[in-house]
């Protein structure tokens, strides 16, 4: 194999030339591929033999795939020595390639930019001290009162903490939005879950009453079908039920598991309290120290890198839409941009990300972080778990499972080294500002 490189500061090319002779060893491990897709009568797909396959495959076809193969032992031999400086995928060029001649490639890799984290254990970011006060507690416990909180359907009318179930229809400026209408939305009043103004309106109705009414809907209403809108609702009551909550008692707190008493249900909620403060204040440190030392990356960053990242988001968005009810397409639509536009204006957070994701491969590098066989393992199981694995069945690449599993396992372990090192001077304990009775 002939080898001529022509590198650049951040991108390695190599230009590769194949004699005859190299590229007629990798022919039999093409066939032996094409052959694992062959339906021949007589054979079990994927046992169909060599010289039997051959007579199925057509010659131009097993010489393309002999020569995506031998391109690639041959891009990662040559890449080999730089395997832990490159970022991304390699990509391979098929300049030159007839039966009769050389096999002629260019096979380039994005190197890893410069980063400057020699000192970046000196960086300290201050653990603020976690604070949970009385209010937060009554607040949690209202919040399980409500979750245990019976229905009792009612004739009178409608008022503020009862639960109704409406049938509405939306027109703005004399068009009706189906895509907004419901047949059936559920609604407890008082709790400022809809609209701003909207649940006043509905005060005051009785079962199978009809209302029609306007709401001016606040410019940031995360709706963008209504957002900024004068909006007319037409809104009927389906069902209305008073609620009824628990007492706050002794007897309430047993009821919930374990518990002797009230004091006991308050002590288990203020823990709750101080664990999930705790864990968005370490998530906040760790960002912040990531944020500092992604000053370190040098521009410019891998193209590759940025895209993939742009890509991450783009999905990320894509999926928060779709859950709000409403097509990408249709929301594109309403904001008046295309998701080529979008993704432009995505490409500031992604080579953030990028470089995030940079710091945490160096770091994972010189620090020599890995992840164990049985926590990769362990974590593909639960992601599996979490993804519903029987409806995954066959759909899943077991080695990009593994390799994925294996990054999630290694950035948590960054994470937490960061997390330990910035903080060693300035950690905090919990700050109690009442006795909680």
């Amino acid at each position: 194999m002939d080898i001529r490189e022509n590198h650049s500061k951040n991108t390695l090319v190599f230009l590769i030339t194949l004699e005859q002779n190299e590229m007629g060893v990798h022919e039999s491990e093409a066939l032996g591929m094409l052959a694992q897709k062959l339906d021949v009568p007589g054979f079990r797909k994927g046992n169909v033999p060599p010289h039997i396959a051959r007579q199925h495959i057509r010659p131009e076809a097993l010489f393309s795939k002999t020569v995506e193969i031998a391109a690639g032992h041959a891009a990662a031999k040559v890449l080999a020595p730089h395997i832990d400086t490159m970022v991304g995928p390699p990509r391979i060029s098929i300049i030159k390639a007839a039966a009769a001649s050389p096999l002629e490639a260019r096979i380039e890799a994005d190197l890893l930019p410069e980063i400057d984290l020699k000192d970046w254990k000196k960086l300290r970011i201050e653990q603020k001290a976690v604070v949970v006060d009385a209010k937060e507690i009554d607040g949690s416990l209202q919040w399980l009162r409500k979750s245990r909180a019976q229905y009792r359907a009612v004739t009178r009318p409608a008022q503020m903490g009862d639960f109704v179930e409406l049938a509405f229809r939306v027109t703005v400026d004399g068009k009706e939005l189906s895509e907004a209408n419901s047949e059936r939305y559920p609604l407890i009043l008082g709790e400022g879950s809809f609209v701003p103004g909207f649940e006043d309106k509905v005060v005051g109705m009785r079962g199978n009453d009809e209302r029609t009414f306007g709401i001016a809907v606040p410019q940031e209403w995360p709706h963008p079908l209504l957002a900024g809108k004068a909006v007319t609702f037409t809104v009927k009551l389906l069902t209305l039920h008073e609620r009824l909550l628990p007492e706050l008692n002794d007897d309430f707190a047993r009821s919930l598991g374990k518990l002797e008493d009230l004091e006991t249900l308050r002590q288990n909620v203020r823990e709750g309290l101080e664990r999930e403060h705790q864990d968005k204040e370490k998530r906040r440190v760790k960002a912040d120290a990531l944020k500092e030392l992604s000053r370190k990356v040098k521009e410019p960053i891998p193209e590759a890198l940025v895209a993939q990242e742009v890509e991450n988001l783009w999905q990320d968005f894509s999926n928060s839409i779709l859950a709000g009810g409403m097509p990408v397409s249709d929301y594109l639509l309403r904001i008046g941009k295309s998701p080529e536009e979008l993704k432009k204006e995505l490409r500031v957070p992604a080579l953030e990300r990028a470089k995030a994701a940079l710091v945490m491969r160096a770091i994972a590098h010189a620090e020599a972080i890995r992840a164990s066989d049985g926590e990769i393992e362990g974590e593909a199981a639960k992601l599996l778990k979490g993804a519903n694995a029987p409806t995954l069945e066959g759909k899943v690449d077991p080695s990009e499972l593994r390799a994925y599993a294996e990054a999630r396992v290694r950035n948590e372990k960054v994470l937490q080294l960061i997390y330990d090192v910035v903080t060693q001077d300035t950690r905090h304990k919990t700050q109690d500002t009442n006795n909680f009775q």
